[in-house]
């Protein structure tokens, strides 16, 4: 069994007892996959741990906010305790806030006081090149099977979202205390991690740990064309999980994000069309397309057709009408690739490892 997203991922880990005479799984310390989800114990465990973080306040109520003003810093990250929660009842995932007035607003419009669930983080200056990931499978000994890292390059949304280029680069330094970490934990399973290099005091300081596949994972292949799912696979099949080196270089695309977000990189001066395209040199797999299955790939362009094409026909019709025209972004009715979702992105990528 191999949960693909938090939820699920929690959810099988506290229903293990019920759930193993049918399924195998590894199987985590009781509580583990609750606290690495949730962003604020997850905070708390790496201070218990000795384990570089930034600085972050949970705020309880706007009197909370207004006191952490008088020595704030900015910029100031704005995230969701759970992030799931956050986006599903905002359609926000995070905020950088550049003043007071900024952070006010934003707290405003994204907390629910009666279920408070901001948290306000550090904000580690730097570019792409500041973040790193992990992906890794550990044994049900906490021994590291496969464990490979690399680079954000794009993402969408721009700069704070997830992968949609990345590459597979050696840091020698985040795979040993990543892995000494998680040892220390007694973690077993797949795991996803990001975390980000901070110039001040050449820390890399974790952001985040998915305790389960995460949806980039066709990025992380050793040279043999192993990754976690199928070293998961082969470790509780009773087989051996050898892993090799991962080729230094290694490009992963997710197609139709990386054009979504191409425009603001654009405009921000970050990247010209030149750069963009000599970007893609090096891509060995995209999450979509594929020779082999091509049904991923026109499942989701011809979900971009039908919203073109919707949008079109209301465009019309506001024209006849005298109506204001809708928009691909106002429009309610449109068709959102995020809804798609990482358990979606997961589902397509993992066909190709068969």
């Amino acid at each position: 069994m191999i949960p693909t997203d938090d939820a699920t991922a929690v959810l099988v880990q506290e229903a293990s007892a019920e759930l193993q005479p049918a399924y195998q799984f590894p199987v985590l310390p009781m509580g583990l996959a609750r606290r690495l989800c949730s962003k604020k114990e997850l905070y708390f465990l790496c201070r218990d741990r000795g384990f570089p973080t930034p600085q972050t306040a949970f705020p309880q109520s706007r009197a909370d906010l207004l006191q952490f003003l008088d020595k704030a810093t900015f910029p100031v990250v704005l995230k969701g305790i759970d992030d799931r929660r956050l986006l599903g009842r905002t359609k926000v995932g995070m905020r950088i806030a550049h003043s007071a007035e900024e952070l006010l607003k934003s707290y405003d419009e994204m907390e629910d006081p009666a279920q408070p669930n901001l948290m306000l983080q550090e904000y580690i200056p730097g570019n792409v090149d500041t973040v790193w990931m992990f992906n890794g499978y550990f044994n049900q000994k906490s021994e590291c099977l496969l464990g490979l890292t690399g680079r954000k390059l794009r993402q969408r949304p721009a700069y704070t979202g997830m992968t949609s280029l990345g590459i597979c680069l050696k840091n020698e330094i985040v795979d040993q205390s990543i892995r000494m970490l998680l040892g220390s934990l007694n973690y077993s399973g797949m795991v996803d991690i990001g975390c980000r290099y901070d110039k001040r005091d050449g820390q890399y300081k974790l952001l985040d740990v998915n305790p389960r596949v995460g949806c980039t994972f066709r990025l992380f292949l050793d040279r043999a064309g192993m990754d976690v799912v199928r070293a998961c696979y082969l470790d509780l099949t009773g087989q051996p999980a050898e892993a090799q080196a991962a080729p230094e270089g290694r490009k992963w695309l997710v197609e139709n994000q990386d054009l979504m977000v191409l425009p603001q990189y654009l405009r921000d001066g970050k990247l010209t069309v030149g750069e963009w395209l000599r970007s893609l040199r090096g891509v060995r797999e995209t999450a979509w397309f594929n020779w082999l299955d091509l049904s991923p790939f026109w499942a989701v362009w011809v979900g971009y057709f039908g919203l073109f094409r919707r949008w079109l026909l209301k465009r019309q019709e506001s024209r006849r009408t005298g109506a204001a025209r809708p928009s691909p972004i106002s429009d309610g009715s449109r068709f959102n690739p995020e809804e798609l979702g990482e358990s979606m992105k997961a589902r397509a990528a993992s066909q190709r490892t068969d």
